[in-house]
């Protein structure tokens, strides 16, 4: 029989667009307010900027969470750096950014243990984005700690096939 203290070994704390119940999603101090409450993962979602930026930001529009409007594919990173991406959630929180996959990897170099749930978003530049994500994940050593998702089976096939990802998704119908 598992005792309830074994059984709680067993369950991974998930910090979904880090703490975004408490802070804008998807923002670093999401992320870092997640971390410091000790979540064992992090979920957050990847896209690509005009000028080919890995950037975290889950709609494919700046709409929602940003003072923006359109794609996210149509600014350049420093477009999109000049976006409020926490006003929208209370203006305690006016001022932040939309972080880029190398500013969240800075900040996950203090926390080793910390699982990766990197979601790239369904696009016509999926397979870049994961080309792009599969580098900078690599370069910092965080691969083996990443699981990759995808609601596109096609970009899962290719995440697996190019690069043996440990992926999850949806097969394709």
């Amino acid at each position: 029989m598992i005792t309830r203290l074994e059984h709680q070994k067993e369950i991974i704390v998930a910090g979904h667009r880090g703490w975004k119940s408490a802070y804008p999603e998807n923002t670093l101090l999401s992320f870092r307010r997640a971390l410091e409450i000790g979540v064992d993962m992090l979920e957050f979602d990847l896209r690509l900027s005009k000028d080919k930026a890995v950037v975290i930001i889950h709609d494919e529009t700046v709409d929602r969470t940003t003072d923006g409007t359109g794609k996210v594919s149509d600014y350049t990173l420093a477009e999109l750096k000049r976006l409020d991406a926490g006003g929208w959630f209370g203006k305690p929180f006016e001022g932040l950014k939309i972080p880029t996959l190398e500013e969240l990897c800075e900040l996950l170099s203090s926390y080793p243990d910390v699982l990766l749930n990197v979601e790239v978003k369904p696009s016509p530049d999926a397979t870049d984005v994961v080309d792009a994500a599969v580098a900078a994940l690599d370069r910092c050593g965080f691969l083996p700690r990443c699981s990759f998702t995808c609601f596109d089976a096609a970009v899962l096939a290719y995440m697996y096939d190019k690069h043996g990802l440990k992926t999850q998704g949806f097969p394709g119908s």
